[in-house]
């Protein structure tokens, strides 16, 4: 149970979210997603941005670029 603090509550979430992603099936799934970004279509867009220097969009191009919301969305299901 939560004693009332929002500084123990962030802490007893954090706790449970790190327990979750320690599972077998959360490791498969963190797998996939990693495999989304790095070395990818998204992972090119991104450097390519960045080096024509065009700041913090460049997160937004290259992720629309290499489509990661509808690869993320394969891997959690539909979502919002």
């Amino acid at each position: 149970m939560v004693d009332g603090t929002p500084e123990k509550l962030r802490r007893q979430l954090e706790s449970a979210m790190e327990s979750a992603w320690k599972t077998p099936e959360a490791q498969q799934i963190r797998k996939q997603l990693e495999n989304v970004v790095y070395g990818t279509d998204y992972d090119d867009a991104l450097r390519e941005c960045m080096e024509a220097d065009r700041g913090k969009e460049c997160y937004k191009e290259a992720a629309k670029e290499a489509g990661i919301r509808e690869q993320f969305k394969s891997i959690w299901g539909k979502g919002r």
